[in-house]
C-alpha cells in the first residue's frame, strides 16, 4: 500500500522522517518540543521518538512502531507504514534546516494566534494597549530565544561570581582543585581529563560522578571502556573502603565487610547517577540527555569514559574523526545541553619516550582539537609508576588549561586496592 505525505507539513515529516534514519538528526530534533509539529499525528510520533531516546535505545521504525504500539496509537498515526514513507522521504543532510522550518512555523501560528486574540480583543471594545501587550508577549514567548538583555545576563554573572557554591558548580572532591577552578566545574563547560593507561582517570571519573551525585546534581556515565558490573564494583569499593580485590572473588568476606558492602549499595542506590556501558555517538548521548530533561530529569553532569572509543559517522581520518568528538562534545552536549562534560581521554604514548614523564598539553591524542574546544584540561601523573619509591600513594592532577581561571597543579592520596582518588589529608576517607 502506497502512502502519501501531501498532507503533512512538509519540513515535520522531513524531520521526523531524518530522526527516524540517524542519530545525530534526532539530537538536532529533540531540541524542539512537541507543540512545534502542527499535525497531530507528527506530536504524537515526536513523543514516541522521544519516549524512545530516553530509555537509551536507538530510534528508528521498529522501536518507534513498538512504542506507538505500547500506548496503542500506531494506528491512529497511520501504522508502521506511515512512519516507512517518513523514512523513505527523508533526507538526513538537511535535518537542521527541516527543524529550523518546524520552529519557524511554529512561531507564525503563535503569532497569527495572538493576532487573531487582539482582533477579537479590539471587536469586544477592549483595551488597544492591553491587546498590543498580548501579541508582543507572546511573540516573544514563541521566539524563545537566547538572546537576553545586557543588564539581565550581567545580574546574572555577578551573582554567580560572587557565591562560591552558586548554581552550576559542581564540586570534584578535592577541595584544591575546586578553588583552582573558581568553586567547582561548571554547566556548560568541557572538561578533559587526560592520562596514560592506568593512571587512574576512571577512578576520578567515577569520584567527580559520586561527589556530583551526592550534592544533588543528576549524573550519566558513558562507560565505553568497562562495564556496567565493573562500574558498579568500582563504586561500592570507594563507598564501602574494601579493596576491589576483596569484592571480585578474592575470598569470603567477613561479617564486617559484607555489612559495609550491604551499607555501600544502599547509599549508592540513593544516588542519582545512571549508567551506559556503550560506545554511542556523541549525538546519540546529546538525544538521551535532552529526552531526559523534557521529562523533568536533567542531568548536571555527563562523564563519558573515554572520549576516544565513542562512535563516530566520520569517514575521514582518525585525527579528524577524534576533533568532530570534540567539537560534539563541546557543542552537542555540553553547550545545547546545558550539561558539564566530563571527557576522559587517552593520552599519546609520546609520554613514554621522554625522560620528564609529566603529561602535557601536547600529548593529547589524535588531535589538537581536544586542546581547543575544552575549557579546562587536567592531567594525571602518578611519579611511583615511573619511579618506583618517588611519591608514593601520591597523583598530581595539572590544570594544563582553564580558560578563565588560574593553572596549577593539586597533589591528592591515591589508594591502589580501591583505585580510589581522595584529598592528601582525608586518605581513610568513604567517598
Amino acid at each position: 500500500m502506497s502512502v502519501r505525505l501531501d498532507s503533512a507539513p512538509a519540513a515535520e515529516a522531513a524531520l521526523l522522517g531524518a530522526m527516524l534514519t540517524t542519530s545525530q538528526a534526532v539530537a538536532v530534533g529533540l531540541g524542539l518540543e512537541r507543540d512545534d509539529f502542527a499535525e497531530p499525528r507528527h506530536r504524537v510520533i515526536y513523543d514516541a521518538v522521544t519516549a524512545v531516546a530516553a530509555e537509551g535505545k536507538p530510534v528508528d521504525v521498529v522501536t518507534v512502531s513498538d512504542q506507538l504500539a505500547v500506548t496503542g496509537q500506531l494506528e491512529g498515526v497511520g501504522g508502521t507504514a506511515y512512519l516507512l514513507a517518513l523514512k523513505a522521504d527523508a533526507s538526513v543532510r538537511h535535518a537542521d534546516a527541516y527543524a529550523a522550518t518546524v520552529r519557524s512555523r511554529a512561531r507564525a501560528r503563535a503569532v497569527a494566534a495572538a493576532l487573531a486574540g487582539a482582533q477579537r480583543a479590539l471587536s469586544d471594545g477592549e483595551d488597544p494597549d492591553a491587546a498590543l501587550a498580548a501579541v508582543v508577549t507572546a511573540a516573544a514567548t514563541a521566539e524563545r530565544s537566547d538572546i537576553r538583555p545586557l543588564a539581565q545576563a550581567l545580574a546574572q554573572t555577578v551573582e554567580s561570581a560572587f557565591d562560591a557554591n552558586g548554581p552550576g558548580r559542581i564540586p570534584t572532591g578535592l577541595p584544591e582543585l575546586d578553588r583552582l577552578l573558581n568553586g567547582g566545574i561548571r554547566r556548560k563547560q568541557l572538561v578533559v581529563v587526560g592520562a596514560r593507561p592506568a593512571m587512574g582517570k576512571t577512578a576520578f571519573g567515577l569520584s567527580l560522578a559520586l561527589h556530583a551525585a551526592a550534592a544533588g546534581e543528576r549524573v550519566l556515565v558513558v562507560s565505553a571502556e568497562v562495564s556496567c558490573e565493573d562500574v558498579c564494583t568500582r563504586l561500592i569499593a570507594l563507598r564501602s573502603g574494601l579493596p576491589i580485590s576483596a569484592l571480585v572473588g578474592g575470598g569470603p568476606l567477613a561479617r564486617g565487610e559484607i555489612q559495609a558492602v550491604e551499607r555501600a549499595v544502599l547509599e549508592l542506590g540513593e544516588l542519582p547517577i545512571d549508567v551506559w556501558d556503550a560506545a554511542p555517538r556523541v549525538g546519540e548521548v546529546a538525544a538521551r540527555v535532552r529526552a531526559e530533561a523534557i521529562a523533568g530529569r536533567a542531568y548536571g553532569l555527563v562523564v563519558p569514559d573515554y572520549l576516544q572509543l565513542l562512535r563516530t559517522d566520520w569517514a575521514q581520518s582518525r585525527q579528524e574523526a577524534v576533533a568532530g568528538l570534540s567539537r560534539a562534545a563541546k557543542a552537542e552536549l555540553a553547550m545545547a545541553q546545558n550539561v558539564a562534560v566530563v571527557a576522559l581521554s587517552q593520552l599519546s604514548r609520546a609520554v613514554e619516550s621522554r625522560t620528564e614523564k609529566r603529561p602535557m598539553l601536547s600529548d593529547l591524542r589524535e588531535s589538537g582539537a581536544l586542546e581547543q574546544d575544552a575549557d579546562v584540561v587536567v592531567l594525571l601523573h602518578r611519579p611511583e609508576v615511573y619511579v618506583p619509591g618517588v611519591d608514593p600513594g601520591v597523583i598530581e592532577l595539572a590544570v594544563a588549561k582553564h580558560r578563565n581561571g588560574p593553572t596549577g597543579t593539586v597533589r591528592a592520596a591515591w589508594l591502589a586496592e580501591r583505585a580510589a582518588v581522595f584529598p592528601l589529608a582525608y586518605p581513610a576517607e568513604r567517598l
